[in-house]
C-alpha cells in the first residue's frame, strides 16, 4: 500500500512518519521523525527471476532442474520468501503452463524432478517466487528434450571397395538416448596424428551418409593433402553419434583394418638376358607382390625398348605389355644397341620404370679356318684368317691359340702368342 500512490515509495525505504496529539485546546506540537535503520522498510512482491531454471539431467522419461535462488533485498522485495513455483508447458509447443511444485502448497525447495515424460518430446520450464506480499513475476524459459546423448558406436568397419576406395562403415550405438540419430561426425587420422574431417567423402551430415552408415573415400583423397598417408599406414578413423541432444562419445580409434595402398614401386633392379643374338634376344625381368606392387595386384607389366635409337635421339616406346616376365624379342639389327626397361601396373596406376638393359645385337664369332703353321727362322709362325666377328661394327677382342701337347692335351702358348696383345689381333 505504501509503494503506491499516493506514497510511492521505493521498495526498501525506511518508513518515516510524525505524530500530533490535539485536546480540547488545540494541536501539540508534532513528534519528530524516526531514524532508525532498523525500522520498518517498504516491502514489495519479489522481483522478476532474471535467469531460467537450471538443467541438473535429463533421460528419456525425467528431466531433473534447480531453480536459482532469490536472495538480494530487491529479488525478494525486502520481505521474506514462502515459495518457489515451479511450472512446465505438458510437452511440445503448448503455451499452456501447469504448476508443478510450489503453488498450492507452498514449498521452498528449489529442485524438482518431472519424470513420466516421452521420449524425445521437448518440455518448456519456468518459475517465479512468492513472498507475503504475492507473486513475482516469472523467469525466462528452458526448453529440453527428454533424451541423453547418444551412447558409443562399438564397431568401426573398413573394408576395400572397387578395389580404389576405403569403405568405413559402423552400426548405430546400442542407446539413441531415446532421440533419433541425426548426424556423425567421421574423423580421420592424418600422418601427423590429429584427427580431422573430410566432407568430400564422409560428410557425417549427408543423408545418404546417415542412411548407409558408410561412406567410402578414395585411396587417393588419403593420400593426398591434408592426410598424406603413404603406403602401408593403417587407415584409422573415429565415428561419434550425435542427436538433438548433442554428440556421444568418439568410437575407439581402429588398430587393424585397411592399409594404404598406391601404384606399384620402381622395381628394385632391372631386365636381364637369357640368350640374345644379332636379330633378337630372350628379355626376362622380376615379378614383383607385396608393398613393392603398391600393396595391390599387379596387373600389367610394361616392356619399354629403345628400338636401336640411341644418344640425342633416344625415342623410348611400349614393346609389350604382358603378365608374362620372360619375354622374346625380334627384330635387332645387327651391331645396334638396343636398352630396355620395365614398369608394373596395378589398379592405382603406372609404377616408376626400373634401371636399364643395354644389349648389343651380336652373336659370338664363326668358327675360324684351320691355323696355318711355318717355320720363322728357330720358331713357328701360326697365322689364321679372321672369322666372322658376330655382327656389323662388332671386333674380335682377343684369340685363345691353343697348341696340341706331346700327350694331345692341349695348352695355351702366351709368351709370344698372346690372343689379347694388339699386335696379334692386328
Amino acid at each position: 500500500m505504501l509503494t503506491s500512490a499516493p506514497y510511492s515509495l521505493p521498495r526498501g525505504t525506511l518508513i518515516k512518519a510524525t505524530y500530533e496529539a490535539l485536546n480540547e485546546y488545540g494541536l501539540g506540537v508534532a513528534s519528530g521523525l524516526n531514524t532508525d535503520t532498523n525500522g520498518a522498510k517498504a516491502q514489495t512482491v519479489p522481483g522478476t527471476p532474471t535467469a531460467s531454471p537450471t538443467l541438473v539431467s535429463q533421460s528419456e522419461s525425467a528431466i531433473a532442474l534447480t531453480m536459482p535462488a532469490m536472495t538480494t533485498d530487491a529479488e525478494i522485495g525486502s520481505s521474506v520468501l514462502t515459495s518457489y513455483n515451479l511450472l512446465y508447458n505438458g510437452g511440445g509447443s503448448s503455451t499452456t503452463f501447469t504448476s508443478l511444485v510450489g503453488e498450492n502448497p507452498a514449498d521452498l525447495t528449489t529442485s524438482f524432478t518431472k519424470s513420466g515424460l516421452t521420449a524425445n518430446t521437448e518440455y518448456t520450464f519456468k518459475y517465479r517466487v512468492q513472498n507475503k506480499h504475492g507473486w513475482g513475476g516469472y523467469s525466462p524459459d528452458i526448453t529440453v528434450r527428454a533424451a541423453t546423448l547418444p551412447g558409443q558406436i562399438d564397431t568401426v568397419v573398413f573394408s576395400v571397395q572397387s578395389s580404389t576406395s576405403v569403405r568405413i562403415a559402423w552400426s548405430d550405438p546400442t542407446s539413441t538416448g531415446g532421440s533419433p540419430i541425426t548426424s556423425y561426425l567421421i574423423q580421420i587420422k592424418k600422418k601427423d596424428t590429429t584427427m580431422a574431417t573430410e566432407l568430400t567423402y564422409c560428410d557425417g551430415t549427408s543423408t545418404t551418409v546417415i542412411s548407409n552408415k558408410y561412406c567410402d573415400i578414395p585411396f587417393t583423397t588419403l593420400r593426398a593433402s591434408p592426410n598424406l598417408l603413404v603406403l602401408d599406414d593403417l587407415v584409422e578413423a573415429q565415428i561419434t553419434a550425435i542427436n538433438a541432444v548433442g554428440s556421444g562419445t568418439a568410437s575407439t580409434i581402429n588398430t587393424s583394418g585397411v592399409t594404404i595402398q598406391t601404384e606399384p614401386q620402381a622395381p628394385a633392379s632391372g631386365p636381364t638376358v637369357s640368350t640374345y643374338n644379332e636379330y633378337g634376344a630372350t628379355v626376362s625381368f622380376s615379378a614383383i607382390s607385396g608393398s613393392a606392387a603398391g600393396s595391390a595386384t599387379v596387373t600389367n607389366y610394361e616392356l619399354s625398348w629403345n628400338n636401336g635409337t640411341s644418344g640425342v635421339g633416344l625415342t623410348w616406346s611400349t614393346y609389350t605389355n604382358t603378365l608374362s616376365n620372360s619375354i622374346v624379342v625380334a627384330g635387332f639389327t645387327s651391331g645396334e644397341s638396343y636398352q630396355f626397361k620395365y614398369r608394373a601396373q596395378n589398379i592405382h596406376g603406372w609404377g616408376d620404370y626400373s634401371s636399364i638393359l643395354t644389349v648389343v645385337a651380336m652373336s659370338e664369332p664363326s668358327t675360324p679356318d684351320a691355323v696355318t703353321t711355318s717355320l720363322d727362322g728357330t720358331g713357328v709362325r701360326f697365322t689364321w684368317t679372321e672369322p666372322y666377328t658376330g655382327g656389323t661394327g662388332v671386333v674380335i677382342t682377343e684369340y685363345h691359340l691353343l697348341i696340341q701337347k706331346a700327350d694331345t692335351t692341349w695348352a695355351d702358348y702366351n709368351s709370344t702368342c698372346d690372343g689379347t696383345d694388339t699386335t696379334i689381333k692386328g
